[in-house]
């Protein structure tokens, strides 16, 4: 026998044995096959959940709700930039958008109230002096935000800076059809300062709100992507 049949049947030994036969079995394996399958089904999941899932970037702040149209709070000055007409808006379960962003000057008060009761954020309202019985004509806006008191009206500036003024505050809540239904607060103001603020002006996507008007927690959707549009940026 020569030496080129020997080496052809001991390679037809090798492709035709148990050994090789039962390797060839093991690469056919079903079980192979699901881990395949099961690998495939996990990257077009996360494909989907990435293309449609949202990632949101939100600014929480105080605005005041007054109607359904008129909704406002104040951003930082230095980030008015970030702030744009049309960003998505959340108060009390309600949705909207911001209509406009701009800025505006502020007073801000030296303001001293006779009571040591912690005054809850929101909106007040103060005449100048100390009694009682004022009509609504007198009162002027206060806000009372992060231990600020802030009045929108630029013309208490002159009535009140430089000299220790006594005012009588309320709450907004006590204000009905043009009376007041309690004594308020009496309070010094050492003086006024203006500085300038932004404010960011929103309206309800739903006119037809059971929203009463004051002061709520709300968030400015600032950013609105996909994990996937974010991975690709």
């Amino acid at each position: 026998m020569d030496k080129q049949s020997l080496f052809r049947e001991k390679s037809m030994e090798r492709i035709t044995s148990p050994d090789q036969m039962r390797d060839h079995l093991r690469v056919t394996n079903p079980r192979l096959w699901m881990l395949l399958g099961a690998i495939v089904l996990l990257l077009a999941g996360f494909i989907i959940f990435a293309a449609v899932s949202r990632m949101e970037s939100t600014y929480p702040l105080k605005m005041d709700f007054i109607s359904a149209d008129l909704i406002t709070g104040e951003i930082p000055y230095d980030q008015m930039d970030h702030f744009s007409v049309g960003m998505p808006v959340r108060i009390a379960g309600e949705t909207g958008h911001i209509r406009s962003v701009y800025s505006s000057a502020r007073i801000l008060l030296d303001f001293n109230p006779d009571s040591k009761e912690n005054f809850a954020e929101g909106l007040y309202v103060m005449s100048i002096g100390e009694k009682e019985n004022v009509s609504i004509d007198e009162l002027y806006y206060l806000r009372y935000s992060n231990g600020q008191w802030t009045c929108p009206d630029v013309s208490v500036q002159g009535l009140l800076e430089g000299h220790d003024t006594r005012v009588r505050i309320w709450s907004e809540d006590d204000t009905h059809d043009s009376k007041i239904d309690s004594k308020g607060w009496l309070a010094t103001v050492s003086d006024a300062k203006p500085y300038v603020v932004a404010t960011a002006e929103a309206i309800l996507d739903n006119t037809e709100t059971s929203l009463k008007p004051g002061t709520y927690d709300a968030e400015i959707v600032t950013e609105s992507t996909t994990p996937i549009s974010f991975l690709l940026n």
